[in-house]
């Protein structure tokens, strides 16, 4: 039996895997898309809260899953404060 699931459900399910491999909540996820044999996206997680909340430290994380939406690996890519705005020339490669 093949179970299909959603691209919805495939991101609720990466915000609840990251947070158990890593004990960091998940904010959000930034990118989702079908790969060859699965998923790949980026997780934006809370590493460290500070106050004011501008100054959470957030970490985004590279996610590959498998086509059911198993969590087969991450990485950290880079981190940042909340407050701060990066575009596309920021983020490194």
């Amino acid at each position: 039996m093949v179970i299909r699931r959603n691209i919805v459900q495939i991101a609720k399910g990466i915000k609840e895997d990251i947070r158990l491999v890593t004990g960091f909540e998940a904010l959000s996820v930034v990118s989702l898309e079908r790969a060859e044999e699965g998923w790949e996206g980026q997780v934006e997680v809370t590493e460290l809260r500070r106050v004011p909340d501008t100054q959470n430290i957030v970490g985004v994380y590279e996610v590959i899953l498998d086509s059911e939406g198993s969590l087969l690996s991450w990485e950290r890519l880079f981190s940042r404060t909340m407050g701060q705005q990066i575009g596309f020339e920021d983020v490194p490669e």
